[in-house]
C-alpha cells in the first residue's frame, strides 16, 4: 500500500517537473496582423488543457484561437497564444496611446535687464533652486549667459517647458509633444510662426492636451483562429492560398520555421482571418498646421483677431488713478493734443476715460461694456491686481504708464510696462558706454554709493585695473596720464555737489585739452539741464535718461502748437512732462493698434522719435508681458547743442 502511495507522489512530482520545464521553455514569437503570438509545437498526446495549465495560459483564449487542436493525435501541430493578453472580444474601441516624452534639461538664455528674481518669477521656481543649479549666479548674471532651470522638462510637477532647437518648427514641436500649434500659442501669447527662434524657451502643454479627438467606424482584419493543415503532394504556398483564401504573406508569417515551400505531409498553420468593424479614436488633425498660411490663420483665431477689421478704428480706455491730479490732467491733455492732430488722418478713435477711484467691480463692468482694444492705467504705485486679472482673462493689453516698480509684466503676457524697468535701463546704458568708450580709464568721483545700480552695472563690465575712485577734491589735484583717455562717473545727486563736480571736470578738460575726458552723470542730473546747462556743456556731460523733451525738435514744436491751440497755454513743466508723454504714447499706440487689430506682437516701431519718448515693444519670453526698451544718453556738447542718443 505504501509503495503505491510513494509511486503516486513520484508521478505527481514528475508531472510537476515536466510542466515546470515546459513553462520555462523559451518559445518563438511570430507577428500576425500586427499582433505578436507565442508558437508552441504540440507533442503527440498533449492537449490544450495541459498546455494551458503548464504555461499558465488562459485556457478559453487558447481554445478559441486553436479550435482544431484540442487534442494532438500526431506530432507537429502548432498552437498560438497572444504575447499580451488579448482584450475582451466585446470591446471594439481603439484608444490613442500617448508616448512618453524624452526628458530634457530646461535652459534659459539671459536677456538684457533680466535678474534672477525676474527669471524666478517667469518660471515660477524658487530663487534658491536657480542658485543650486547655477552656483555662479549668486554673483550676478549677464546678458547671453545660459542658466539651467531644471534637469527635467517639467518644473514643479506642472510647468512644462521646451528649449527651441535649431531647425525646429512650430508644427514639429506640436507633433513632438503630441499637442497642437494652437495649444502652444495659447500658452505663449508672444509666439508667432516667424519668431520661433532657437535658444528661446516655450511653455508646452502636457502630452495630448489640446488634441481634438473623434471616433470613426473602420473595418479591420482580425485573427479569429488558427487551424492545422496537412500539406498534400504538389502543394505550394500559392496553391494553399487559393484553397484557403488566405494571403500567401499571412500564411508565411504564421509559419516562420518554413523557409521555402511546405513539404508533403507536413503540418502547417492556416490563420482564419475575418473582417470586423471597430470604433477607432483618431486625432482630428488641423491641416493648416502644415503651412505658414495655415499657422497664420490659427494665430489669428487664438488671439481673436479679425483681419477684416484692421484699419476700421481703435477703441481706447484710460483709467485715471486721480482725475484731479496735475499728472492725470496733463496726460489727458497730451492725448487730446495728439487726437486733434489725428483729425487729418483716417483713423477713427473711440476714447473712454474712467475714474479709477470707483470700486473694482464698477471699473471692470465699464471695461467689459466698452470692450476696448487697449487700456491705459495711470497708477503711480501699487497698481490694483484686478487690472492684471482683467488683462489675462480678456486678452486685452493693459499699459502701465507710470509705475516703474510694478512687475505684472514678468508673469502676464498682456501687460505693457511703458517706463523701462530699472534693470534693463541700467544694463542697456552700461553696455552702450562700454562699447563706445572701450579702452578708457573709468574714474568714479564722489562719495561711493553702493545703492547706485547703474554704477554697479558699469563696474561689472569694466576691467578692474582701469577703475579708480576719487573724491571731488582729489579730482581737482588729478593729473591725467599722457595718451590716456578718461571717462568720469559722478556719484553726487545734490545740485550744489553736482555743480562743484561739473566745475572740476570743466577745469580738468581745459588744463588737459589734448586728453580725451568725458563725463557721465546720474539720471537725476537731467533735472538740472536748464540751471546748469553751461556747466554741463563745458564738462561734455552725458546723462542716462528714460525721457528728454527736446524743445528744438520739429515734433516738439508741433506738439506745443497743438497744445496751445487747444488749451491756450503751455504744458505744465515736470519730469517727465506728462502732456508730452500722453502725446507720444497716443501717436504710437493708437495708429499701431488700428493697423494690427490690437495685435501687440506686431506693433510697428515709431515712425519718428517722440517729443520726449520713443516706443518699441519687446518681450523677455514668449509668455511674459512687454517692455519699452528705448532709453537715452542726453549729451551736452561744448557748442551748447544737446544731442539725444537713442539706445535699446
Amino acid at each position: 500500500m505504501k509503495s503505491k502511495i510513494r509511486l503516486s507522489i513520484f508521478l505527481v512530482f514528475v508531472l510537476f517537473l515536466v510542466g515546470t520545464i515546459q513553462s520555462q521553455q523559451k518559445l518563438s514569437i511570430v507577428e500576425i496582423l500586427g499582433e505578436n503570438y507565442y508558437i508552441y509545437e504540440m507533442k503527440k498526446g498533449e492537449s490544450l488543457f495541459s498546455i494551458a495549465r503548464a504555461r499558465n495560459w488562459d485556457y478559453e483564449e487558447l481554445q478559441r484561437l486553436n479550435p482544431k487542436a484540442i487534442f494532438s493525435n500526431e506530432k507537429g501541430i502548432k498552437v498560438y497564444y497572444p504575447v499580451k493578453k488579448m482584450p475582451d472580444n466585446k470591446k471594439t474601441t481603439e484608444t490613442i496611446i500617448l508616448e512618453d516624452q524624452k526628458i530634457e534639461p530646461i535652459k534659459h538664455v539671459v536677456k538684457r535687464g533680466e535678474s534672477v528674481y525676474a527669471i524666478s518669477n517667469m518660471y515660477q521656481i524658487p530663487i534658491e533652486k536657480i542658485y543650486e543649479l547655477n552656483p555662479n549666479s549668486k554673483n550676478g548674471i549677464r546678458e547671453g549667459e545660459t542658466l539651467t532651470m531644471s534637469n527635467e522638462s517639467i518644473i514643479n510637477g506642472n510647468q512644462n517647458f521646451y528649449t527651441i532647437k535649431r531647425g525646429d518648427t512650430l508644427y514639429g514641436i506640436a507633433k513632438q509633444f503630441q499637442t497642437t500649434v494652437a495649444a502652444i500659442m495659447k500658452l505663449n501669447p508672444g509666439l508667432t510662426d516667424s519668431n520661433c527662434k532657437a535658444g528661446d524657451a516655450l511653455r508646452v502643454p502636457k502630452r495630448g492636451e489640446g488634441m481634438k479627438r473623434k471616433f470613426m467606424t473602420v473595418e479591420k482584419e482580425k485573427l479569429n483562429s488558427i487551424v492545422p493543415y496537412k500539406v498534400e503532394k504538389q502543394d505550394t504556398w500559392e496553391s494553399i492560398s487559393k484553397k484557403t483564401g488566405v494571403d500567401t504573406d499571412d500564411l508565411k508569417n504564421a509559419n516562420p520555421d518554413i523557409e521555402n515551400e511546405p513539404k508533403n505531409k507536413s503540418i502547417i498553420s492556416i490563420p482564419q482571418i475575418e473582417t470586423v468593424k471597430t470604433s477607432k479614436e483618431i486625432v482630428d488633425s488641423d491641416l493648416r498646421e502644415m503651412t505658414s498660411e495655415g499657422r497664420e490663420q490659427i494665430y489669428n483665431e487664438v488671439h481673436d483677431l479679425d483681419v477684416d477689421s484692421i484699419g476700421n478704428g481703435v477703441n481706447v480706455a484710460v483709467v485715471l488713478a486721480d482725475p484731479n491730479s496735475k499728472k492725470d490732467i496733463e496726460l489727458c491733455r497730451g492725448i487730446l493734443s495728439a487726437l486733434n492732430k489725428m483729425k487729418q488722418s483716417a483713423i477713427k478713435v473711440s476714447l473712454t476715460v474712467i475714474d479709477g477711484n470707483e470700486n473694482s467691480t464698477t471699473i471692470i463692468d465699464k471695461l467689459s461694456e466698452i470692450n476696448p482694444d487697449i487700456v491705459f492705467t495711470t497708477s503711480e504705485k501699487d497698481i490694483p491686481t484686478y487690472f492684471s486679472e482683467y488683462a489675462q482673462v480678456s486678452q486685452t493689453p493693459v499699459v502701465n504708464v507710470f509705475d516703474i516698480k510694478n512687475d505684472f509684466y514678468i508673469r502676464n503676457p498682456y501687460i505693457i510696462q511703458l517706463i523701462t524697468p530699472s534693470e534693463y535701463f541700467n544694463d542697456a546704458i552700461a553696455a552702450y558706454v562700454k562699447k563706445h568708450y572701450k579702452g578708457y580709464s573709468l574714474l568714479f568721483v564722489g562719495d561711493i554709493d553702493n545703492q547706485d545700480q547703474f554704477a554697479q552695472s558699469l563696474k561689472a563690465l569694466w576691467p578692474s585695473k582701469n577703475i579708480k575712485n576719487l573724491s571731488i577734491d582729489e579730482l581737482a589735484q588729478f593729473t591725467p596720464a599722457t595718451n590716456n583717455k578718461y571717462l568720469i562717473y559722478g556719484y553726487p545727486t545734490k545740485r550744489n555737489e553736482v555743480e562743484t563736480l561739473l566745475s572740476g571736470v570743466g577745469d580738468l578738460k581745459s588744463k588737459n585739452s589734448n586728453t580725451s575726458i568725458e563725463l557721465i552723470g546720474r539720471p537725476n542730473w537731467i533735472l538740472y539741464d536748464e540751471a546748469l546747462g553751461d556747466k554741463l556743456a563745458s564738462a561734455s556731460t552725458m546723462i542716462p535718461s528714460r525721457f528728454y523733451f527736446d524743445k528744438t525738435s520739429e515734433i516738439s514744436k508741433d506738439f506745443l502748437n497743438h497744445y496751445n491751440d487747444l488749451f491756450d497755454g503751455s504744458p505744465v513743466k515736470s519730469f517727465p512732462m506728462y502732456a508730452a508723454l500722453g502725446f507720444d504714447m497716443t501717436n504710437y499706440f493708437f495708429p499701431g493698434i488700428n493697423a494690427t487689430d490690437g495685435d501687440i506682437n506686431r506693433m510697428p516701431k515709431m515712425k519718428e522719435e517722440g517729443t520726449q519718448s520713443t516706443f518699441e515693444l519687446i518681450r523677455s519670453s514668449n509668455w511674459t508681458g512687454m517692455i519699452n526698451p528705448v532709453v537715452y544718453l542726453v549729451k551736452f556738447n561744448s557748442n551748447n547743442s544737446i544731442e539725444r542718443i537713442s539706445i535699446k
